[in-house]
């Protein structure tokens, strides 16, 4: 599902509606729109259960800067688990303990107090992977027009892949992104969550703005 923004930096919000998605199954065929204006997208899904933990993409431009023209695909390979910073729980099932002041996000590691601290080799192994696929074929050779893309995430968290790290239940929320400008933060490391992505990655519930 697409949805226009009313913001001059964020364009349109997509969502999978159906979920939750368990650890091993895909979410395939979320369509997703870019034009010149607006060629960066963004994503998340929560980590569930958890306190406020989710993983996904930041600021994925699909205009490529050297070519100047719009991405055939990209593959996102590592997708690595985030810290909201809106709860203090260190446990998949620890009691609603809200972070006063909020703090940051950040990525989780083997040194966080997590389940994932005892991760084999000592990193946490990816969550999955997001495939984006362009569907159409603009007659323009540069980035103007609009672009349609296919984004698959392809979920990669288990019992195997993560043995200190999957609870009973384990999945992910429906996805819910955006496409948008340069100026616009979705969400990126080290800024604060806003309310949406507060939202999302407590709840794993799909919202209508991420202002």
């Amino acid at each position: 599902m697409m949805a226009m923004m009313t913001q001059k930096t964020a364009w349109k919000m997509f969502k999978k509606t159906p979920g939750p998605i368990q650890g091993t199954e895909h979410v395939m065929n979320l369509p997703v729109q870019v034009t010149k204006d607006f060629p960066l997208v963004s994503l998340i899904t929560m980590i569930a259960p958890s306190p406020d933990w989710f993983t996904g993409i930041f600021n994925v431009d699909l205009c490529d800067s050297a070519t100047g023209k719009w991405l055939d695909n990209k593959t996102l390979s590592m997708l690595q688990p985030w810290d909201a910073g809106t709860d203090n729980g260190t446990k998949f099932n620890s009691t609603d303990l809200p972070t006063t002041p909020m703090g940051y996000i950040s990525l989780i590691t083997t040194a966080d107090d997590t389940p994932f601290m005892n991760s084999p080799m000592g990193m946490i192994p990816t969550f999955g992977k997001v495939m984006i696929q362009r569907r159409n074929k603009p007659q323009m050779t540069m980035c103007s027009g609009e672009a349609t893309y296919k984004v698959e995430f392809q979920a990669m968290w288990s019992e195997q892949t993560h043995p200190n790290g999957f609870p009973s239940y384990a999945h992910f929320s429906p996805l819910v992104g955006a496409t948008h400008t340069y100026k616009y933060k979705f969400w990126s490391p080290m800024t604060r969550s806003s309310p949406g992505v507060k939202m999302v990655a407590e709840t794993g519930q799909k919202i209508c703005s991420f202002t």
